[in-house]
């Protein structure tokens, strides 16, 4: 059960006009309107991360699944479990993404890295350079800010999710579902074309 209640859609309609309809309904986004002064930095980052990034979507699905794991937030585990599918993961790799040994052979060397490199970042301020000068030799500067970000943005998301309480909802529902078919437009050259909606006192 929410800890807090979602705030009258009157007071945050024109900050959230810009956005699709489906982020306006999500619930972890009409908690954020309650400081409607960050929703904007908020979605943008939110799409940002799922729809601009260098990094590879399976190792972006995997770092917030692994994120996720750690911070015991069922409500991104929810949502990106699908989404993680859609990236192209497998079944097996989804289930195994919080095991702690990352022994499963279903992940690459590379994907094993990138699991490695969550748990240094969200566990220590620093992490080992061994680890890093590895990551550093199959992953571009760019992309390793991105990780980093993706890392961070997550955290961020699951800590909102768990210390208010927020209820699981499925992805496919709602903005995230969204964002991919966005995301795979970009990547195919489509052009995604939004139903049209006055109604922005609903999320």
């Amino acid at each position: 059960m929410n800890r807090l209640s979602y705030p009258d859609p009157a007071d945050v309609a024109e900050a959230m006009r810009k956005f699709p309809v489906p982020f306006r309904q999500m619930r972890i986004g009409r908690i954020v309107s309650h400081a409607p002064t960050a929703v904007d930095a908020y979605y943008a980052t939110y799409a940002a991360a799922l729809q601009d990034l260098a990094l590879d979507a399976k190792l972006r699905e995997l770092a917030i699944l692994r994120v996720a794991e750690r911070a015991d937030a069922e409500y991104v585990l929810v949502q990106h479990r699908p989404v993680a599918r859609m990236a192209g993961l497998t079944d097996e790799q989804i289930a195994a993404a919080g095991d702690a040994t990352l022994d499963s052979p279903g992940f690459t060397y590379l994907q094993k890295l990138v699991l490695a490199f969550v748990d240094e970042v969200t566990a220590a301020p620093h992490v080992p350079d061994a680890l890093f000068t590895r990551i550093e030799g199959v992953l571009t500067p760019r992309e390793i800010v991105e990780l980093l970000l993706v890392i961070g943005w997550y955290w961020t998301a699951c800590r909102l999710t768990t210390a208010l309480e927020i209820e699981p909802e499925h992805a496919f529902g709602h903005g995230v579902l969204a964002m991919q078919q966005l995301e795979q437009a970009k990547r195919w050259g489509k052009q995604v074309v939004e139903s049209p909606s006055d109604d922005y006192s609903v999320y």
